[in-house]
């Protein structure tokens, strides 16, 4: 539970710190979203990669994977983000980055975790 709390803490204040460097909200929900899935990928490969040579690995999972990642990445802002959008009328924009975060996630994550399974 510690290092779940910890990692937490971590992807917390990283994504404040995200929102509170960038001037867009939009840009900092894009910058959070792909930056966690990319590490999430590259922890899920190495994590898979160590249990095959023997080594534990649980603190990665605790640690990086549910605690930072979970906590830096942030779905339900976006969904918010994207539904108000909706009822402002807007159709183009939030469909386009819904659509864009998606594939750029799923890009970031296979992409991310071949590289990283591959050392």
């Amino acid at each position: 539970m510690a290092p779940v709390a910890a990692g937490a803490a971590a992807g917390a204040f990283a994504r404040w710190a995200v929102f509170a460097l960038v001037d867009s909200a939009t840009g900092a929900l894009i910058v959070v979203n792909l930056a966690g899935t990319m590490l999430l990928a590259v922890v899920l490969a190495r994590q898979a990669s160590d249990a095959r040579g023997g080594r534990p690995v649980a603190w990665q999972l605790d640690f990086a994977a549910t605690g930072f990642c979970g906590a830096l990445t942030t779905f339900s802002t976006l969904a918010v983000d994207l539904a108000q959008r909706l009822d402002d009328g807007e159709r183009l924009a939030p469909t386009a980055l819904l659509v864009g975060l998606l594939l750029a996630g799923i890009t970031l994550y296979a992409g991310a975790g071949r590289l990283a399974g591959d050392r």
